[in-house]
């Protein structure tokens, strides 16, 4: 007997539907930072002022699940991240990973309840780690970076897909003077947006400085002048 199923949605791809839609209102508790979704934009603010934004592992597993999240809600075109207080980020907790060293742990602790594949699809190896990752996700990520941009901090801002800089906010690069190398992919990143010569400027002189001339991977803007007009 051939069943003939009548014009109309059909139910099970209905209670399909309604399930994705409440997985998509599933609101997640975060401790590190806030994840706020305004119609088609979503904002990630890394809430540790007191360290001026500085990250842990769990800051870096909190915000590769909030995109997640992003990448996941059709309703989303687009993530803002940014800074709670005065400070973008000011680089890795060095106190968290002083603790995390004596216990014998690594930078980078997983966190199952966190779990998330951010974007690459094709799992490449190249796009598994932070913030390397972000160059894997469908919708661009947008630095508003709002104060102190260091180390950590600097590269994560390198690989968002635009960066808009209050003029007061500062750069240090913060890896020459501990005798490393741009990490986390920031030395292949940078001379990709800056060119040779610049990378080579921001990175190699230990200087910290505020966007003081042009530089074509960032859009300065005046964030508190604009406010006043």
């Amino acid at each position: 007997m051939i069943h003939i199923r009548p014009p109309g949605p059909d139910p099970s791809e209905a209670t399909d539907v309604h399930m994705n839609r409440q997985e998509l209102n599933i609101v997640t508790t975060y401790e590190e930072i806030l994840h706020d979704v305004d119609g088609p934009v979503a904002t990630i603010t890394i809430n540790r002022p007191d360290t001026l934004n500085a990250m842990t592992s769990l800051t870096q597993a909190e915000i590769r699940h909030a995109l997640d999240a992003s990448e996941r809600n059709e309703q989303v075109m687009g993530t803002v991240l940014t800074g709670a207080g005065r400070g973008f980020c000011s680089g890795v907790d060095m106190n968290a990973l002083g603790a995390m060293s004596e216990a014998g742990k690594q930078f980078g602790e997983t966190y199952e309840h966190l779990a998330a594949e951010a974007g690459n699809p094709d799992k490449d190896p190249n796009y598994m780690f932070s913030p390397p990752y972000l160059l894997g996700l469908r919708k661009p990520v947008i630095a508003a970076i709002n104060g102190a941009c260091a180390g950590l901090g600097f590269s994560y801002a390198t690989f968002c897909d635009m960066r808009f800089v209050d003029r007061n906010a500062k750069f240090v690069t913060s890896f020459s003077p501990r005798g490393l190398i741009a990490e986390h992919g920031t030395s292949w990143m940078l001379p990709r947006l800056v060119g040779p010569s610049n990378a080579l400027d921001i990175s190699g002189v230990h200087e910290s400085s505020k966007p003081r001339k042009p530089i074509v991977w960032v859009m300065p803007i005046d964030c508190a002048n604009r406010e006043k007009r």
